[in-house]
């Protein structure tokens, strides 16, 4: 569901008596796919709840919808208990996490934490020392690494390989970074402000930490817009943002999420995200911000294809972490571990492993080609 149909999602939570105007089409099962790819599945059957719209849908598409949040909220709550285990790890262990996404914005700002879904658990710590104890404590728990990739810790990403529960099979993923990785020197130069004011609260008796209101709103626009400018961006964030103006109030430092976001090269994430959130659920900035906003951030991703913001991003991460980090993960990424190369390529399992290399980077050729034309595209649209 790309960006130009998040009215019709926007539509179906802020007038809910909208989805039985759909049903002449037969929309309703696409719809709650959208929403649900969206994150917006649960936000929307509360809507229809409230405004008493279900008992009026056929018996079918409203078994289809309630069967779909029952499960919803069966895998939520399972999650969330994990949640809590895997907190009580840290915690005894003297280390403090602080929330990040989902977690953080289901307990803090929404109304029904349920509201907001997670697809896994996002934490950071402000060390590489203490993400890595983190880690080691799951690992010895029986949590167990996704397969990746095998590279030295935090060489592009800004966070450990994601780890399963062993009977849940909920995902985790320890952050030392946000948005880019620790290493990287645009971190130290300025991204680490995001973590600097913290604020501490408690979740069901447990002690943790999340970023301040201003960080929280910079790193959500930054992560979809920037950080993932190669995916699909999703209307959920615009409810995280909603949520936490609506609890911040005339509290909220709007100046200070201007620095934050110029600091971690975010503004035009920033920008993109409160852009759409005026424009679709009419919550605007102060004039004065929406001007700064729109007068600074000329971040590359925003205005490259998806497959060229990627590269972007990629391209970017190398140049800014070290000749000799950047030579050691170029090459790793060049010439993976034949392992690896089987599990990447299984559905090539009938060739034989020398032929994956040079289609390996045949492909990698063809997305650096394509990168460079927009690049040079761009370049050349800007002196104009």
């Amino acid at each position: 569901m790309a960006c130009e149909r998040w009215e019709d999602l926007v539509e179906t939570i802020e007038r809910p008596a909208s989805i039985l105007e759909r049903l002449a089409a037969g929309e309703v099962e696409r719809l709650a796919e959208a929403l649900w790819a969206n994150g917006l599945f649960p936000l929307a059957y509360h809507a229809w709840q409230g405004a008493g719209v279900l008992p009026k849908l056929p018996e079918d598409e409203r078994a289809l919808l309630r069967d779909r949040f029952v499960r919803y909220l069966a895998g939520w709550m399972t999650a969330w208990e994990e949640t809590g285990r895997i907190l009580d790890v840290w915690l005894a262990a003297g280390l403090r996490p602080i929330l990040l996404k989902g977690a953080d914005l289901a307990a803090r700002y929404y109304a029904e934490p349920h509201l907001r879904p997670m697809s896994d658990l996002d934490v950071l710590f402000p060390s590489t020392a203490e993400c890595e104890r983190a880690y080691d404590l799951l690992v010895q728990r029986g949590f167990r690494a996704h397969e990746s990739l095998p590279q030295e810790p935090w060489a592009l990403l800004q966070h450990l390989p994601a780890l399963s529960a062993p009977v849940t099979g909920w995902a985790v993923e320890i952050h030392g970074a946000l948005l880019l990785s620790p290493r990287d020197s645009r971190w130290a130069g300025g991204g680490v402000r995001l973590i600097g004011e913290r604020r501490s609260y408690a979740w069901r008796g447990r002690r943790v930490e999340g970023l301040a209101p201003e960080a929280l709103a910079a790193f959500l626009c930054g992560h979809m817009w920037f950080q993932h400018a190669g995916d699909e961006p999703r209307a959920m964030v615009l409810y995280d943002l909603k949520a936490i103006l609506e609890k911040e109030g005339s509290a909220f430092r709007w100046p200070l999420l201007l620095d934050l976001a110029e600091a971690a090269g975010v503004t035009g994430a920033v920008a993109r995200g409160f852009g759409l959130l005026d424009d679709l659920l009419g919550v605007a900035p102060p004039p004065e911000v929406r001007r700064a906003m729109r007068a600074g951030g000329g971040e590359a991703e925003l205005a490259l294809s998806p497959g060229g913001a990627a590269v972007e991003q990629f391209v970017g991460r190398l140049r800014h972490e070290g000749l000799g980090a950047a030579a050691r993960t170029a090459r790793r990424i060049a010439f993976p571990p034949l392992g690896y190369m089987r599990w990447r390529y299984r559905d090539k399992r009938k060739w034989p492993v020398a032929a994956l290399y040079p289609y390996r980077w045949a492909g990698q050729a063809v997305r650096l080609a394509r990168w460079a034309v927009e690049r040079a595209w761009l370049a050349v649209g800007k002196k104009r």
